[in-house]
């Protein structure tokens, strides 16, 4: 019944030129909202919105943070895609509650760290530890992105598009030299997959967490 708007959405996302993985989201989070209301996008209320978020509260039990990225993604759809004037009054944004972080011990790290089996998913926790980089940057890193001699990290295309640098440390340098040398000396994709020799996959990673926790 939708697929035309949903097509709409697909080239206006790109027009916007969002990348791959928030294109994925809104066009998925739209999908799910419009399956929901169960009628013609065109026909949407504010009333069909702010049920939908009840209904992700209430019913799907989701964090006020998660609701928040839905309702972003279904502005998007309305004011883009619809022409719809949106009203930040009508859908006002869920408060988040504001928590202390749990912060471990270097002890704690260490142990963390050396939990891993793989040497290639120690390296890659350490790098996300001493350097401070997200997931998908660590996974994303190239050879070349590594510099010896500024003790620097290369990180490009990271949040909002923008490169920059992180810290490297002597101790983080040592363990990924170690595991260089170890996988054969990759000199494209710092942490290839063994079998698609592109990056690893944030679901390879997430699982090797789970594996560490649960053990």
């Amino acid at each position: 019944m939708n697929k035309r708007y949903l097509d709409k959405l697909l080239q206006d996302m790109k027009l916007k030129n969002f990348t791959a993985s928030t294109i994925e989201t809104y066009w998925l989070t739209t999908k799910n909202f419009l399956k929901y209301i169960n009628k013609d996008a065109s026909l949407l209320t504010y009333a069909d919105i702010r049920n939908y978020i009840f209904y992700l509260q209430k019913e799907e039990g989701k964090m006020p943070s998660t609701i928040n990225c839905y309702a972003r993604a279904i502005r998007f759809f309305c004011e883009y895609t619809l022409g719809f004037e949106w009203n930040s009054r009508k859908v006002p944004k869920m408060k988040l509650d504001k928590k202390l972080p749990l912060i471990l011990t270097k002890e704690e790290v260490n142990i963390y760290i050396n939990s891993f089996k793989s040497l290639k998913y120690k390296a890659i926790v350490s790098t996300m530890y001493s350097s401070g980089m997200r997931v998908s940057e660590v996974l994303h890193l190239r050879y070349e992105d590594i510099s010896r001699k500024n003790m620097q990290i290369y990180i490009r295309n990271a949040k909002n598009r923008m490169d920059r640098y992180a810290l490297l440390s002597g101790r983080n340098l040592a363990l990924l030299t170690e595991y260089w040398f170890c996988y054969n000396k990759p000199k494209g994709w710092l942490f290839p997959s063994q079998v698609t020799g592109e990056p690893l996959t944030h679901s390879s990673i997430a699982q090797s967490f789970r594996c560490i926790f649960v053990s």
